[in-house]
């Protein structure tokens, strides 16, 4: 098992507060090429019908909420849940309205079957320990006739940013390895499993990073560089300043999108 399905360290260490899943959003936000926001593009791939009864394994801090509350149909009803308890008592704390809120294993739901129209698996897949249990568990909550809207990256994502790190640390493994369990490129086989028809659709974005402080901020709040020694900061604070552009800006490649499932 690698750090990225470590459910420990992902509940107790990287997860068990929002502080790091928030200033990567922030980063994205702030940087991100697209002006139609990730989280408003996502939604509408989600596609709520009034009365759906709705699902979001892996929700965050409900960011994705945050920004689609005021867009939801009528009478849907709406659960979120986290393998995390900080997480989803952050996710309580930023919405308002009638959400239902849970801590769950998304390879163990404690729910029936066949009672979610919709449920939206968030960039969180590939941190599952065995993913095709958690594809048949989803497939097993939905309705007939509902669908399955999973978020991931592709290969080459921020792969402009971990070639960086490998300049700046030589020691620094590329997470090659790691991205496979669940990308843009090997989804949809994993999801055919157990789906009749699967879509993969790709949200077009780059990073233009003009600031350096939240850049290192966004490195030291990634899993993958958890072993950066701290001390290190500003050297690395240095070495990104010297890798601007001459038009001020850093350059990073982004490769996202969701897969839809019926």
């Amino acid at each position: 098992m690698s750090i990225i399905n470590d459910q420990d360290y992902l509940r107790n260490k990287q997860y068990k507060t929002s502080e790091n899943l928030e200033a990567r959003i922030r980063f994205h936000r702030q940087f991100g090429t697209n002006p139609y926001s990730w989280f408003r593009w996502v939604y509408d791939q989600i596609d709520p019908q009034p009365g759906d009864h709705l699902l979001e394994a892996g929700c965050g801090s409900g960011a994705l909420w945050q920004e689609n509350l005021d867009r939801l149909p009528q009478r849907v009803e709406l659960v979120l849940g986290d393998l995390s308890a900080g997480m989803a008592h952050k996710a309580r704390l930023n919405l308002v309205g009638s959400i239902h809120y849970a801590v769950f294993d998304v390879q163990d739901f404690p729910f029936a079957g066949q009672i979610f129209d919709r449920i939206v698996a968030n960039h969180m897949l590939y941190h599952v320990p065995d993913i095709p249990c958690a594809v048949r568990e989803l497939k097993r909550l939905l309705k007939p006739g509902g669908h399955l809207c999973t978020a991931t990256n592709g290969l080459k994502h921020m792969f402009d940013l971990y070639q960086l790190i490998q300049d700046f640390d030589p020691n620094y493994r590329l997470p090659t390895l790691e991205t496979r369990r669940y990308a843009l490129e090997n989804a949809a086989a994993l999801l055919g499993a157990e789906f009749d028809e699967v879509d993969v659709r790709i949200y077009q974005d780059d990073l233009k990073v003009t600031q350096i402080q939240p850049l290192v901020d966004y490195i030291l709040s990634m899993f993958m560089f958890h072993e950066l020694p701290r001390i290190q900061t500003s050297e690395l604070d240095k070495f990104l300043k010297a890798r601007l552009e001459p038009d001020g800006f850093i350059l990073i490649r982004k490769s996202q999108g969701v897969l839809v499932a019926h």
